[in-house]
């Protein structure tokens, strides 16, 4: 926002009677009478901040409803595929549960700092806890980023090559076990070293992860052209979780630029509240996704859900599969989990 005057303006080229002022007069007539295009102005900012005030509130309370229902979807299904045997030799469905982790640490990262910012009254050392907050966030979507090119570098490498190296194949046995190396890794040195340089260090650690997976999904999207539709679990997967995730991570980089600027940052602020719904909610989307187009992850999600509500009818068990098709189209389903397995 403009001043509300000009702080240059010489005292000699203050006069409103004729007569010149002191020095204190002139502040008093500045703070006493403002401009009306600054009174109106005043009103304006205030009325944004009043309505900024009032949409944070409720968006804090629906955000923290929210991540509370993604954890426990999460963790429900890191039970479910553990508890399938079937599931749990496909691969797609282990790197589901591996996403599932990475989900419960962003998800969980802010409430729990607030919770404990509350409870135990950790005013002295904010800052150290909101940058330590703030970074496992970050920690947590670049896993989700990380995953999503373990699921797409699997893919590749068992659809694409028939004889794959040694050392490209000991990279996806153990990329998961690296991804969380990284990770504890990363929250370690956040824990104790948590200054503005490492921040801005890896939010730029951050962009050039979501631009090398984005531009690695985009080379596996032009291969995929002569592979069966069941054989791209993987891939959909891990393009679900990126395409859910780069409309926050634009609202960032825009905010970065023109966060400098009251109304433009006001109008990001809103943008990046609702957009982190969809981007929370990734995990909640290949859920709903898998059970959409393969009937064996449905039935196995849906037949320990309490209400037991969606079991599959006139079904037949298959011995071979992971678990029940009514025809032959759904033998398409089954050899896709299956191809990773």
């Amino acid at each position: 926002m403009e001043p509300a005057y000009d702080r240059n303006m010489s005292l000699s080229s203050f006069n409103t009677s004729g007569t010149s002022q002191s020095y204190e007069d002139y502040y008093d007539v500045i703070l006493d009478t403002p401009l009306e295009s600054d009174v109106s102005e005043f009103n304006r900012m205030r009325a944004l901040n009043e309505f900024a005030t009032l949409f944070s509130s409720i968006s804090f309370l629906v955000h923290v409803v929210v991540l509370f229902a993604l954890v426990v979807l999460n963790v429900y299904v890191i039970i479910v595929i553990l508890k399938n045997e079937k599931l749990k030799r496909a691969k797609v469905t282990r790197g589901i549960v591996h996403f599932a982790v990475f989900s419960i640490i962003v998800n969980i990262s802010y409430p729990l700092y607030k919770l404990l910012l509350e409870i135990f009254l950790w005013r002295y050392s904010s800052w150290s806890v909101f940058c330590w907050e703030k970074q496992s966030e970050v920690t947590g979507i670049m896993s989700l980023y990380l995953c999503s090119f373990a699921l797409a570098f699997g893919w590749l490498i068992n659809v694409r090559c028939s004889t794959v190296k040694p050392i490209y194949q000991k990279l996806n046995d153990h990329i998961f076990s690296i991804i969380y190396s990284i990770c504890i890794l990363k929250l370690i040195t956040d824990y104790f070293v948590c200054i503005d340089a490492i921040v801005i260090l890896n939010n730029l650690f951050e962009a050039a992860i979501c631009l090398f997976v984005i531009i690695f999904l985009l080379v596996c999207h032009c291969k995929r052209r002569y592979c069966d539709k069941g054989k791209n679990y993987p891939l959909a997967v891990a393009t679900i979780i990126v395409v859910c995730w780069i409309p926050s991570f634009i609202c960032d980089l825009l905010h970065e630029i023109f966060g400098h600027n009251y109304t433009m940052g006001f109008i990001l602020f809103i943008a990046d509240s609702c957009l982190k719904f969809v981007s929370y909610g990734s995990s909640a989307i290949v859920v709903a996704w898998l059970c959409k187009v393969n009937k064996e992850f449905k039935e196995a999600f849906c037949n320990t859900c309490c209400f037991n509500c969606c079991k599959a009818k006139n079904s037949h068990p298959d011995i071979e599969g992971f678990g029940k098709y009514t025809d032959n189209e759904n033998n398409q389903d089954k050899n896709g989990l299956q191809s990773d397995a």
